[in-house]
């Protein structure tokens, strides 16, 4: 009998089953917090291209009449492409917002999968497209800048845009790498709850 008790003892003693409460609320709140981080990106980059976009229209509106039309063909393509990408980063960030972390994991990682298998073709397909006739329009703009700017400032116009698109190449291949990265993960955890099953 006394060893019994000393079991009963032992087992009124164990710690209350919070931990794994307060484990949960702590995935949750990473998750959600997470999230929030994601929207400011993608309304932060919605945001930077807008204001690019203002540029190019302001500079259109402003020297489109003397150019020719190499010129405007130019401004509309770097525009052009500019909207796009905005309204693809808008698309986006509304199917962001449909996920919800309150969804059993399962479903939550099968919607999760489906939004980046859908981001990764935009950033495999779509962006590689406007990238090129970002790079295009800027190209047909230069002959206009080598006549109208002393030959310093169009040097100047040629290393910041080149070097600019260099850059930003490389932040969206960054970009691009990490989200294949967590699109692998997510295609092996989605797999491996599915042989669970």
């Amino acid at each position: 009998m006394n060893q019994i008790d000393e079991l009963q003892q032992l087992w009124q003693d164990q710690p209350a089953a919070k931990p794994v409460a307060n484990a949960t609320a702590s995935i949750m709140q990473k998750a959600a917090q997470q999230q929030r981080a994601l929207r400011l990106r993608h309304i932060s980059t919605m945001v930077i291209l807008g204001i690019t976009i203002a540029v190019l229209l302001w500079f259109f509106l402003r020297y489109a009449g003397n150019a020719g039309t190499a010129f405007t063909t130019g401004l509309f393509m770097m525009m052009g492409s500019l909207l796009v990408r905005v309204l693809t980063e808008y698309i986006s960030f509304r199917r962001f917002q449909q996920l919800s972390v309150l969804h059993q994991l399962k479903s939550f990682q099968q919607e999760l999968l489906h939004f980046y298998q859908w981001r990764f073709r935009i950033h495999t397909i779509a962006t590689p497209v406007l990238y090129g006739l970002y790079i295009i329009g800027f190209v047909l703009l230069l002959p206009v800048f080598y006549q109208q700017f002393s030959r310093g400032f169009f040097v100047y116009i040629l290393v910041s845009g080149f070097g600019f698109l260099a850059v930003f190449a490389w932040r969206l291949r960054k970009e691009m790498q990490q989200e294949l990265k967590l699109l692998t993960a997510l295609r092996q955890s989605v797999r491996s709850m599915d042989d669970a099953d």
